[in-house]
């Protein structure tokens, strides 16, 4: 498992729906912290893919804000 602490402007609960939308399965770990629960068998293509999305849940958080 790992760990994401976002800004408190993030609020865990819609980063967790923004990832559902792309298909990754997360889950809240605090107000504002959001772990990620990758298989055990994570190709490098699929890390570069969840660091992509995460950079798009990012920016549309950020321009939601």
């Amino acid at each position: 498992l790992q760990g994401l602490v976002f800004h408190e402007a993030y609020p865990a609960m819609d980063v967790v729906k923004a990832y559902r939308d792309h298909h990754i399965l997360t889950v809240p770990a605090s107000e504002n912290t959001v772990r990620l629960l990758p298989p055990l068998t994570l190709s490098n293509d699929e890390i570069d893919h969840v660091l992509a999305v995460t950079k798009t849940i990012m920016a549309d958080l950020k321009k939601a804000a």
